[in-house]
């Protein structure tokens, strides 16, 4: 297994060529899926995504850290949205 060496919050890094945005991109997506609403409770999209922000996985840190996310704090605010959210649904 290779282990990333990755510095978190590249907050006083130069844009690299877009690489934020796209990484920006993946996770917003992935909020979009974990959010939307379907008219089929058992939705695999949204349950995929919706188990990726609980897991804590490392692909999830890893494209969080790639964002210039602090996973933790996705993690946390995604956990209460998602609740809120199943109480509408």
């Amino acid at each position: 297994m290779v282990r990333y060496q990755i510095k978190t919050l590249r907050t006083n890094e130069v844009r690299k060529h877009g690489i934020d945005e796209l990484w920006i991109a993946v996770l917003s997506r992935a909020v979009e899926d974990a959010l939307k609403v379907d008219e089929y409770d058992y939705d695999l999209v949204r349950r995929s995504a919706r188990y990726w922000f609980r897991s804590y996985s490392v692909d999830f840190r890893l494209v969080c850290e790639l964002a210039g996310r602090n996973p933790r704090y996705v993690r946390e605010k995604m956990l209460k949205r998602m609740e809120r959210k199943y109480e509408y649904n």
